[in-house]
């Protein structure tokens, strides 16, 4: 019943809240760059307590899946190697050797929502369809979170801008934790 009342409280609070955020980094920018880790959490509480499937290996999902996000990015971060040379800046909170670990946490909602999404309308397909597309969806966002990641704070760019080894890392990343979540057996679970 409480359950049923969040996710019903989700579907309006989370897309006033984006509404709110969009709205207040136009008018008062460095107020709301500051809430973005608010925000990010309580969207990811929110996700949990939605999800339909609970257990223990969805749990050690959303462990991998925060683990592996935060972990790839250290390296990242730490070599200019992965995803190319980049930085974090102050807007998704404090920073351990570089790297907020609020970006694990973002690799675990990105998953969740994209596969959830996909699960939904290729239910019966194969699980190397689903996870293609999942990473996709998961690539798409990316690609639309470049152009303004700078202005927002949120990564810096050595050379400006993100080059295509940053979209293929991220694509094959995301494959992988896709290709984890559909041979756990998880399906669409997650009505936020």
């Amino acid at each position: 019943m409480m359950r049923d009342k969040i996710i019903q409280s989700g579907y309006y609070i989370i897309p006033i809240l984006y509404l709110v955020g969009l709205i207040g980094m136009l008018l008062f920018k460095s107020f709301f760059i500051q809430c973005t880790p608010f925000l990010l959490l309580l969207c990811f509480v929110l996700i949990l307590v939605a999800d339909k499937e609970k257990g223990a290996d969805k749990t050690r999902l959303i462990i991998l899946a925060v683990a592996a996000g935060y972990a790839i990015e250290l390296v990242g971060v730490g070599t200019g190697k992965i995803f190319g040379i980049y930085w974090y800046g102050e807007s998704l909170g404090p920073k351990m050797a570089g790297v907020p670990p609020l970006i694990g946490i973002n690799w675990c909602m990105l998953l969740l929502g994209a596969s959830s999404l996909v699960s939904h309308f290729l239910y019966e397909k194969s699980i190397l369809l689903k996870s293609f597309s999942t990473a996709g969806l998961m690539t798409m966002l990316d690609f639309c979170m470049e152009p303004v990641c700078d202005v927002l704070d949120m990564w810096y760019w050595g050379a400006g801008e993100a080059g295509l080894r940053n979209f293929f890392v991220w694509y094959a990343f995301s494959v992988f934790l896709s290709l984890v979540y559909f041979a756990m057996g998880f399906r669409f679970s997650n009505p936020i």
